[in-house]
């Protein structure tokens, strides 16, 4: 049995559907809590169990002063790497998407 959209609660076939954290989602309903625009799997985040565009995301759960995109070890908003064991930033080429 295909499971239901997470959003509209209609079932969601493979077809037309994005797996996203063991939910469904038609693709036309997965958007941005904040904003409500269309997600794409690779333009996302979620907190929670919600999804939010990486703008907004950003904008509503930076810690202030510090901010750091993603978990340690991850890329942070101008391009950076953090250093899991030191904390230091690691500059990195990073190609613009």
């Amino acid at each position: 049995m295909d499971p239901k959209c997470a959003v509209c609660e209609k079932t969601a076939y493979a077809t037309e559907r994005i797996m996203v954290n063991g939910k469904a989602y038609h693709k036309p309903c997965f958007r941005c809590l904040h904003c409500k625009s269309v997600l794409k799997p690779g333009n996302f985040t979620s907190n929670d169990g919600k999804v939010y565009c990486k703008t907004h995301y950003m904008q509503l759960f930076k810690v202030k002063g510090n901010y750091i995109s993603g978990f340690a070890g991850e890329t942070n908003v101008i391009g950076d790497s953090i250093n899991n064991k030191t904390g230091a930033i690691d500059q990195q080429n990073i190609e613009a998407e």
